[in-house]
């Protein structure tokens, strides 16, 4: 049987269009992505440059049925390709028109992967348009969430609006029907609705089976068919002669039935009401960050303004410079004409 080549193999030996992935991503897609690589997926690649990755993808995942990439440059328009399941759509993926052009090529897709601006809210609001669209059992991968950690692309490491900030909380999500209180799963995400404008359906938020955090990297995998619940509670055996468990639905341990967790103060709604007071002024500070930007945009241009008028004073300057010269010269020329009758005169003298 023929050896099936692995993804390090395929973007080694790869000579088309230019990918650019980290060596550790290689190697963690491969992991992930092994499962799927002979069935008839469809992927999603938000942000593809110079369109290489959506090649590799294409001799990675021989039994694909659609390779789809997206990417907001324009030039990406002038983009071909040999493999028929290739299909780029040019603009902004966080746009309707532009969603629509996506799922005109596939109404679902297996596998996602987010590598498009890398901004925080670009990063949020993609995963709120595409989750939902992801089938049972898919894959949606945020990669590049280094940029998470920056100011430029709407993070920091305290930022509580960051794309990092966002997936730690679809981690407790998993986690909801322990919480013990009567909050909703779209509650947690209430400030990031708040600032970036995008609803969460509580059913979607549902399907998430799981949030693994890598370098760089945020994989969140949906649930089979039948939900991702902790599922029945299963006794086996009939030796118990250190703890004699109670029978499942029954008793106040961790094992039995999930307590009122109401009057837990770091549980109670106030916790909510305080994430939502904060999700209102999400927007005010999305908008104080952005006239930061601003500001330092005007900066810069007065800095370049300020280079460029030294840089013409600095002519002037050696305008002025020349010019002075050449009086000068032309001066010593006039004088040096008009004493010559009196250097004469001396001359004669001396001569005597």
């Amino acid at each position: 049987m023929q050896k099936t080549s692995t993804l390090g193999e395929i973007s080694q030996a790869h000579q088309g269009k230019v990918s650019d992935k980290w060596s550790s991503y290689l190697e963690e897609y491969q992991r992930l992505f092994c499962e799927y690589q002979n069935r008839p997926v469809s992927l999603l690649e938000i942000g593809i440059q110079n369109g290489g990755s959506l090649e590799i993808w294409g001799k990675y995942f021989a039994n694909a049925r659609t390779l789809t990439g997206c990417d907001i440059n324009e030039k990406c328009r002038n983009l071909k390709f040999e493999d028929p399941r290739i299909a780029v759509v040019v603009g902004d993926a966080n746009s309707d028109p532009v969603q629509g052009e996506i799922l005109e090529r596939s109404a679902d897709f297996d596998l996602i992967i987010d590598d498009g601006s890398h901004t925080s809210g670009d990063i949020v609001k993609s995963f709120a348009r595409y989750f939902p669209r992801l089938n049972a059992g898919g894959i949606f991968l945020a990669e590049d969430l280094h940029c998470s950690y920056w100011r430029d692309f709407e993070g920091g490491l305290f930022d509580p609006l960051s794309s990092v900030s966002f997936f730690k909380n679809l981690a407790d999500i998993v986690n909801h029907e322990h919480w013990g209180i009567r909050e909703k799963r779209t509650d947690l995400l209430e400030p990031f609705r708040a600032a970036y404008g995008f609803d969460f359906a509580e059913s979607d938020l549902a399907q998430i089976r799981s949030v693994e955090f890598l370098n760089s990297i945020c994989v969140v995998r949906k649930c089979e068919s039948g939900g991702g619940g902790l599922g029945v509670r299963r006794l086996a055996g009939t030796s118990a002669e250190v703890f004699v468990p109670t029978e499942p639905g029954t008793g106040s341990g961790p094992m039995n039935r999930v307590p009122d967790e109401s009057a837990n103060i770091w549980s109670q709604a106030a916790q909510f009401q305080a994430r939502s007071a904060a999700g209102d002024t999400a927007k005010e500070i999305l908008d104080l960050k952005a006239g930061i930007a601003r500001l330092e945009g005007e900066k810069d241009g007065i800095r370049v303004e300020s280079d460029r008028l030294a840089f013409e004073l600095g002519q002037a300057n050696r305008r002025i410079d020349k010019l002075s010269h050449t009086l000068t010269l032309r001066d010593s020329s006039i004088s040096w004409k008009l004493t010559a009758p009196l250097r004469a005169l001396q001359n004669a003298i001396f001569r005597r």
